[in-house]
């Protein structure tokens, strides 16, 4: 738009090919200033961009020298001077991973290396390999011989003594009281000679079980005995004194407001909604029935709300009443009238008459067997219990009748009855 031309490929004239080494990481790719912008072929571009990689030094001006050059597997070239400054910066677990973590001079003896790693270490602090990190399970190793071995038994050996047969190097510097163990145990990498001892694995492996057993007091003191010591569900235990503690400091922070008797009742014999405590009363829990009877009318009314949007079929009011001002059974509901939940008394009155009149049919066909009187005991399940001499079964439904019909109907329907 600037000159009105199309070449055939355009070039960036502030790209420097002594300074930037072009490719994706180049900013003047970018620049869009048409005195920075001229018309070139793609020969004479690309020999430009290749000018910038193949200079003979690299960014920080080191000679690209034959020595000094690394060609990785992609064919990139890199400088080997900068790649040396970059590993001195890097953490001891990326020197490891990059295998040059142990920066130790070359041709050493195992007894010059161990002189070397203890060169300049002194105390009765624990003693660590230098530029070496700790491996997985928390021990530092050495590569010695084409063998790699633990620093801490490489340096008894070299220092104290030949480990006996089936013995084991152990740590005296770890203390279970302190110290948890396992691979985040500091102490597994000390080398201090005076720290290293010989002893069987027995002796090791009970050492390190010592770290992991349950503690006899609690982190304020409290001996766990059977008294003192809470089971939790899941199996954990917890001091009673510390929990009887922190449900007191619980029940004082929600006294939070003055005037308050406790979280639900005021001083004054009120509840936080403002009813008379004394007048409606409590429940079990201690809850006002003032605020119970709310609650349950704001329900009832949300119930009602939400059936009242519910859309209704042609000629019904709602799902219960139509239009005419009868119920889905056809009984006129102001003159039956409706209960709390809207429903029609008329067809409850119905229903409760049908399930009657079945009770009844159900208790008259009812008829004793004709075997002999058995001994009164409880009965077998499953079996036919008697009546007694002189005994009749009743012509209408009694007391117990209506409970046994109103409770276990449905499911007990033709059972005997004893």
């Amino acid at each position: 738009m600037a000159t009105g031309e199309s070449p055939e490929s355009i070039d960036h004239l502030c790209h420097d090919a002594d300074t930037c080494d072009g490719g994706e990481g180049c900013r003047h790719r970018r620049c869009c200033n048409p005195a920075h912008l001229t018309a070139a072929t793609l020969g004479q571009n690309s020999a430009r961009t290749k000018a910038g990689v193949q200079r003979d030094t690299c960014r920080r001006g080191h000679p690209r020298t034959p020595d000094n050059i690394y060609e990785s597997p992609s064919g990139a070239r890199q400088c080997r001077i900068c790649n040396r400054e970059r590993q001195r910066v890097q953490t001891p677990q990326q020197r490891r991973r990059a295998g040059t973590g142990d920066r130790r001079p070359e041709g050493m003896s195992a007894e010059q290396l161990v002189e070397w790693a203890l060169e300049g270490q002194e105390g009765d602090a624990c003693w660590f390999w230098p530029h070496l990190a700790r491996s997985r399970e928390g021990y530092t190793k050495v590569r010695v011989n084409r063998r790699t071995l633990l620093a801490h038994r490489l340096v008894y050996e070299v220092r104290v003594g030949s480990v006996p047969p089936g013995a084991v190097v152990d740590h005296a510097c770890h203390d279970p009281r302190t110290c948890r163990g396992g691979p985040s145990c500091r102490h597994r990498a000390c080398i201090n000679p005076s720290h290293l001892i010989a002893t069987s694995r027995e002796v090791n492996t009970s050492r390190g079980r010592a770290s992991h057993r349950k503690p006899d007091e609690c982190k304020w003191g409290h001996p766990f005995t059977p008294e003192n010591t809470y089971m939790t569900p899941k199996g954990a235990r917890t001091c009673r004194t510390c929990r009887a503690a922190r449900l007191r400091e619980s029940r004082e922070r929600h006294k939070v407001r003055s005037g308050w008797a406790d979280g639900r009742h005021r001083a004054g014999g009120q509840c936080r909604n403002g009813h008379d405590v004394a007048d409606v009363g409590v429940d079990e829990h201690g809850d006002c029935r003032g605020c119970l009877a709310d609650r349950q009318a704001r329900s009832n009314e949300t119930r009602r709300e939400r059936r009242a949007q519910t859309r209704p079929r042609p000629g019904w009011v709602d799902g219960r009443r139509r239009a005419d001002g009868r119920c889905r059974n056809g009984h006129d509901l102001a003159e039956a009238g409706v209960g709390s939940t809207g429903r029609c008394r008329a067809c409850r009155r119905a229903e409760y008459e049908k399930r009657k009149a079945k009770d009844t049919t159900a208790f008259a066909s009812f008829t004793p067997t004709a075997t002999a009187p058995k001994p009164m005991g409880p009965a077998s399940p499953g079996t036919r219990a008697a009546l007694p001499p002189g005994r009749e079964p009743l012509g209408r439904p009694c007391g117990c009748l209506r409970l046994w019909s109103s409770m276990a109907h449905s499911r007990y329907s033709g059972s005997n009855i004893t």
